[in-house]
């Protein structure tokens, strides 16, 4: 795998301090805006080893409760959208948003660097997917309502260019919706180099809350709301979460006891581990004057369903 050190995607400064090393891969943090990432970098993503069919086995295995998750993002974006009109979901993976999305009014249409599941996905919904990178795949300026990125802008080359591209593409008024690790949150102060989303090879960048506003300001987007981003989950999949992550022997055992001897391992709850954010985006009208929604107090709990 070729590398190639690089400048912050962020600000352009190029002295970032060395934060840990795993699995021989570098992550290090901009000294000027505080932007972590992997560098030195891949210069192209592997999407062959990285991104296979076997690599979209748990969201397969774990897809009836992922929905339920999927259903909480749809609910909170409908919630700032003008309208149910053209929706894109930038890292659409096996097509569960996009079927929620669909059956709920949406336009729909997906784009996945992975082509594992790309032509499932259309004849089964009968929708558009394009597979290819993000920045490289061309759509009409305005051409959206809304574009999400759930757990997608992590994994790519160039988050700035791809926020940037969201914007040209955005109706004046449409809403973008991103989704990501937040490494500012205590989870990954608490765990250091053991937290679950330090994967070099796959998460390439790890935002805070303080550099995902900056670039999505910067890049011109009103920000409408910004927290943390929880999961539907059963005993069981928290329970092997924690069994191939951290292994915490005592905690595990008092899982094994409410999942196997009292038989609930498939009752689902909202666990909300403070490891991840989600944002509201809009871009603005084109017309000084027309007004811009403010910001909404989501409990986002309740948009699940859990």
């Amino acid at each position: 795998m070729e590398l190639q050190w690089q400048a912050c995607n962020l600000c352009g400064a190029d002295a970032p301090r060395l934060l840990y090393t795993i699995q021989e891969m570098s992550i290090r943090m901009c000294g000027k805006c505080g932007l972590v990432y992997v560098n030195p970098m891949p210069v192209a993503v592997n999407t062959e080893s990285l991104y296979d069919a076997a690599y979209f086995d748990y969201y397969v295995m774990t897809a009836a409760i992922n929905r339920r998750t999927y259903a909480g993002h749809l609910a909170l974006i409908e919630k700032f959208a003008l309208g149910k009109g053209r929706l894109l979901d930038v890292g659409c993976a096996t097509g569960d948003f996009l079927d929620i999305a669909k059956s709920r009014g949406w336009e729909v249409s997906g784009v996945d660097i992975s082509p594992a599941y790309a032509d499932r996905i259309a004849k089964r919904l009968n929708v558009p997917i394009t597979v290819g990178d993000f920045n490289k795949v061309h759509y009409p300026l305005e051409s959206f309502d809304v574009v999400r990125m759930g757990d997608s802008i992590e994994h790519m080359l160039d988050p700035r260019g791809a926020v940037k591209k969201v914007f040209s593409i955005l109706k004046p008024g449409g809403i973008g919706y991103v989704r990501t690790p937040d490494i500012s949150h205590i989870m990954p102060r608490l765990v250091g180099k053991r937290w679950i989303q330090l994967k070099p090879f796959e998460h390439l960048y790890y935002f805070s809350r303080a550099t995902m506003r900056r670039l999505l300001e910067e890049e011109g987007f009103y920000l409408l709301k910004m927290g943390s981003a929880g999961i539907c989950c059963t005993l069981d999949m928290l329970r092997n979460r924690l069994e191939h992550y951290y292994n915490p022997r005592p905690l595990l055992k008092i899982l094994d006891f409410f999942a196997d001897t009292l038989r609930l391992g498939r009752a689902r709850f909202y666990l909300d581990p403070l490891e991840e954010m989600q944002a509201v985006f809009q871009k603005p009208h084109h017309h000084d004057g027309l007004s811009v929604p403010e910001p909404m107090s989501c409990d986002y709990r309740k948009k699940t369903g859990c």
